[in-house]
């Protein structure tokens, strides 16, 4: 039997029976045109990843003309995944700053003035210093989890000034740090009102980026995703997807307080290959996020 991909017979817009037409030689092709042509859309079958083709068309431009791109989305739908897929393909190394562990943004994006072995005091430059300072992609993860001063240092960094100011740097050391001309800045951002500790990307911030925003697949990649990530047969897949697009539906709905990501879905999978029965899954994976919310998911359970 062949194995499920839908990804393999995409319903194809007009853009993508032009794009057939084209022809080959990369002299005629538009510059948009000539990057799809390049680095082509990651599938299921090859990458065990989908994104959407037009996401992807948008990233590659944004990309390649050096644009701060924002990426924003539900939790486990492969915000951070993307930036590794665009990196590999323009053969750039990924380097990642979780911007909810930067308590202490000046040490964290800038260095720290530490004693050395002779009892002198020297300023110890952050690694973020000397990532922007090459030729790195820079993926700055959940931004809008940032302290208030981490997006100050930010600012200078991500507009027309693409610089640093290292003030607590020693007299010997240069204060003016400049972007590194191939540096591109991604940033991740969750979106909704269930993540605790999460804020609103202050405006002067968020005009520095173009945006991104990721849907949740649709059930039929999702059920692709299934299979191919976690290699249950296609009635498991169905049977999951059916639960997971209920409750996202009643999320909708407001008459539950938690969305099922899609990251969920793929670790009850993994537990159904692992030789768990699905309702042992659901039981382990889900019920603890709905508490009095329960009998919303077993009368999910009940309708299969």
């Amino acid at each position: 039997e062949k194995t499920f991909f839908p990804d393999e017979e995409p319903e194809a817009d007009e853009e993508e029976e032009k794009q057939k037409e084209e022809p080959k030689s990369t002299s005629n092709l538009t510059f948009i045109q000539s990057l799809m042509k390049k680095y082509p859309t990651p599938n299921i079958k090859k990458n065990k990843f989908w994104v959407d083709r037009k996401v992807w068309r948008d990233l590659l431009r944004h990309t390649a003309r050096k644009k701060n791109i924002l990426i924003r989305g539900e939790s486990g739908i492969g915000k951070t995944e993307l930036p590794s897929f665009i990196a590999k393909a323009f053969g750039m190394e990924l380097k990642i700053y979780d911007m909810a562990a930067a308590q202490d943004p000046i040490a964290t994006l800038m260095g720290v003035h530490r004693i050395n072995k002779d009892g002198k005091s020297e300023f110890d430059v952050a690694d973020f210093i000397h990532d922007i300072s090459k030729p790195n992609f820079i993926l700055l993860d959940e931004i809008n989890r940032a302290p208030q001063n981490a997006t100050n240092i930010l600012f200078p960094l991500l507009d027309t000034r693409r610089s640093i100011k290292m003030s607590l740097a020693s007299s010997t050391m240069k204060r003016d740090i400049p972007v590194h001309p191939d540096v591109v800045f991604f940033a991740t951002a969750n979106v909704g009102s269930q993540y605790v500790g999460t804020e609103l990307i202050d405006k002067a911030l968020e005009d520095r980026f173009v945006i991104i925003d990721l849907e949740i697949p649709s059930p039929k990649m999702e059920k692709a995703l299934l299979i191919s990530k976690t290699g249950i047969d296609m009635a498991d897949a169905d049977k999951i997807v059916k639960i997971t697009s209920a409750a996202r539906m009643k999320f909708q709905n407001e008459t539950v307080s938690h969305n099922v990501s899609i990251r969920e879905s793929l670790e009850i999978g993994l537990m159904v290959a692992d030789g768990y029965k699905l309702s042992e899954a659901i039981e382990r994976l889900l019920t603890p996020h709905f508490k009095e919310e329960i009998t919303e998911i077993k009368d999910i359970m009940q309708s299969l």
